[in-house]
């Protein structure tokens, strides 16, 4: 519960702290300009209360009606969304807005002696960019708090689903029949042109696909190429030779040797810890 009321208060906190930065800002220039004013063109003593009440006077009440128009904005287009209803439900909030800040400033000049129209006519254009610029400013920040909506709902995406497990058989032929092995079951893959040989054992099946394509699809890991014809599965691995010139063989189970290469006799080293015997 109290998270949900946490969660309401808080764009409305968001708008009068963006408020206050905002106008309290331009105020304090307009306070800085009128102190240099009186200093400097006017050569006359600096009264730095009246310099700091001037623009609070004239543009005080827009600290309150901006964070008050940016809910009623907010209200109106949760209500209607993005329609011609929201958009009346904004311009009528717009002319209240107006009518209220005017009422207020032309107020205070009518009691210092002021006629009413004059005031008006003096303060309705300034008033009006004011209400301009912060409507401006809601558009800004909604589309900076639509592009954190969106960054928010791509990092909160669940994570796509691993890859389905790779299939622990593979279907090979040997003469007219055909059976599926188990990947533990084969001890060497070799190359013979456009199909490879299976072996499994005593036994040697064939299946069409180079070795290249055929070792992109075994389970990393699981199979290493000891040669350019040659895959071995490692946990048939029984032990390597090697010669001076760094070549050798590998042995496998049921004492099959299959020829090593120098250049991945480093890769199998790394892969598996085997005896190595030299030759």
């Amino acid at each position: 519960m109290a998270q949900t009321a946490s969660a309401a208060l808080m764009p409305a906190w968001n708008d009068c702290r963006r408020s206050f930065i905002g106008w309290g800002a331009y105020m304090g220039l307009i306070a800085v300009y009128c102190v240099l004013h009186t200093a400097i063109v006017e050569a006359a003593p600096v009264d730095l209360a009246d310099s700091a009440a001037w623009p609070l006077r004239e543009w005080g009440m827009w600290l309150l009606l901006t964070p008050l128009l940016w809910a009623g904005f907010r209200r109106a287009q949760a209500k209607a969304g993005v329609s011609r209803s929201a958009a009346w439900r904004h311009g009528a909030l717009c002319a209240a807005a107006l009518c209220l800040a005017l009422a207020c400033r032309v107020g205070l000049d009518v009691l210092e002696g002021a006629r009413a129209a004059s005031s008006l006519v003096h303060f309705l254009p300034r008033h009006a960019t004011a209400l301009a610029l912060v409507v401006l400013a809601w558009q800004l920040a909604g589309r900076r708090e639509d592009r954190e909506l969106v960054r928010t709902a791509i990092s909160s995406e669940p994570e796509p689903d691993p890859a389905p497990a790779m299939s622990a058989t593979l279907l090979v032929s040997q003469g007219r029949r055909e059976r599926l092995v188990q990947l533990y079951e084969i001890d060497v893959v070799s190359a013979a042109g456009n199909y490879v040989d299976i072996r499994c054992g005593d036994e040697v099946y064939l299946l069409r696909s180079t070795l290249t394509q055929l070792e992109r699809t075994l389970p990393p890991g699981q199979f290493v190429r000891v040669h350019r014809s040659h895959l071995v599965n490692l946990s048939s691995l029984q032990h390597m030779t090697r010669t001076p010139a760094g070549n050798g063989s590998v042995v496998v189970r049921g004492g099959h040797v299959v020829p090593m290469s120098k250049k991945y006799r480093s890769v199998l080293k790394a892969s598996c810890a085997i005896p190595a015997i030299d030759a």
